[in-house]
């Protein structure tokens, strides 16, 4: 991978003629399920930036243009990652619209559209920006999921195969985590449910909230407050 990046970068400066001087950035991030580093190669002045707990946001090897930058730094549970190019992270605001996102624990399309407003009053450069933020899921719906999903059957070609099965496997999960008692595990699964929008369809939602125990502790009425939401929203 390093080496791959570093021939790019050998090969763009090598360039004569009309394209002589041209320059590219780039910014490449592996983290491996389970670990808490982060091992990151960037290239110019592409940045990989962390988002803590604390909200702060800190640059990740920052390096002269034209070095090739090779870090590994901590990457713990509830955290950000944030790559981007100079034309996104040198504008004013993009920190503080960074810090917004984390604060409000998602990304999604109100995340977009906010760096996309940012770039758009003060933009310069064309511009680039990925976010990713680990954040860890009960493992019993994890592994409901991953069961539900080895039992459905193939479906039509022409579906969204990979985003109808998830969304299925996800509502199977969430029923069965509900038959099980394991709520907190439920509001996990709602969680990500609306984050990705995966959001079971208006008769499963009906089903899950007439699977729900009337036991009136604080879970059960989260559960039910976050299933009526959603039902509201569903088609």
């Amino acid at each position: 991978m390093v080496q791959a990046i570093r021939r790019a970068h050998q090969a763009v400066a090598a360039l004569e003629g009309p394209h002589a001087g041209a320059a590219t950035t780039a910014v490449l991030a592996v983290w491996r399920h389970g670990e808490d580093r982060v091992r990151h190669v960037s290239v110019g002045d592409s940045r990989l930036f962390r988002v803590d707990t604390t909200g702060l946001t800190r640059a990740l090897g920052i390096g002269e243009p034209g070095d090739v930058v090779v870090h590994d730094a901590p990457f713990g549970d509830g955290e950000m990652l944030v790559a981007s190019t100079d034309g996104f992270h040198d504008l004013p605001g993009f920190a503080a619209a960074i810090a917004e996102i984390f604060e409000a624990s998602a990304i999604g399309p109100a995340a977009v559209a906010k760096l996309t407003a940012i770039h758009d009053l003060a933009g310069y450069d064309d511009a680039s920006v990925v976010l990713l933020r680990r954040e860890s899921v009960p493992a019993t719906l994890v592994e409901s999921c991953v069961e539900h999903l080895r039992r459905r059957p193939a479906i039509a070609p022409d579906e969204d195969r990979p985003r109808h099965l998830l969304r299925q496997a996800l509502a199977d999960a969430m029923a069965q985590l509900i038959a099980e008692g394991d709520l907190s595990a439920v509001l996990h699964g709602l969680a990500v449910a609306e984050r990705l929008r995966m959001t079971p369809s208006r008769e499963r939602l009906g089903a899950l909230l007439d699977a729900l125990p009337a036991d009136g502790s604080a879970d059960a009425l989260e559960v039910y407050r976050r299933l009526v939401r959603l039902a509201g929203r569903a088609t």
